[in-house]
């Protein structure tokens, strides 16, 4: 009976997260979650046109009290559609206050505690032999990065989408 009072709770508040966050910015695939209830491990999917190229951005939703760092390590993982992949390591700047943002990319805005932070991933991107469905996978890799997280999200800009 405990656990599922527990699960019902969770979902509320998971349920409160999501209606309460505000608007998305704008598209953005966004997967919300319960702090402390994920391994860190965010997976999105997109389409890519081998005739395009795209700007890409992460944003991230975030507690930055309970981090114990000014930045946020992250393995970044590109998987094309044939199943071919790419990882690096990324170390993204968690920012709090508009004078000590270090590139005028990076946006922040701030709900009580938490932090909205959208930080550019790359520039330029073509999809060369492999268009269709992509997937990029953005594993928070600091120990007690998950618990301050509430949520990740990832989108494509095609140059064609920022001429309109």
């Amino acid at each position: 009976m405990k656990s599922t009072g527990r699960q019902i709770v969770r979902l509320c508040l998971l349920f409160l997260l999501v209606s309460c966050s505000g608007r998305q910015p704008d598209n953005y695939e966004y997967i919300s979650v319960i702090p402390g209830d994920n391994d860190g491990l965010f997976i999105f999917s997109f389409p890519m046109d081998s005739l395009c190229r795209y700007d890409t951005y992460f944003s991230c939703r975030l507690n930055p009290s309970k981090i114990d760092s000014k930045v946020m390590k992250v393995l970044v993982t590109a998987i094309s559609p044939s199943g071919d992949s790419f990882s690096e390591d990324v170390v993204f700047p968690i920012v709090t206050n508009e004078k000590e943002i270090p590139h005028e990319a990076i946006s922040i805005k701030r709900t009580w505690q938490v932090y909205d932070i959208e930080w550019p991933y790359r520039f330029n991107v073509e999809a060369g032999e492999f268009p269709g469905e992509w997937k990029i996978c953005f594993k928070i890799m600091d120990k007690n990065g998950s618990d301050a997280v509430y949520g990740v999200g990832f989108k494509t800009i095609s140059k064609d989408e920022r001429k309109r």
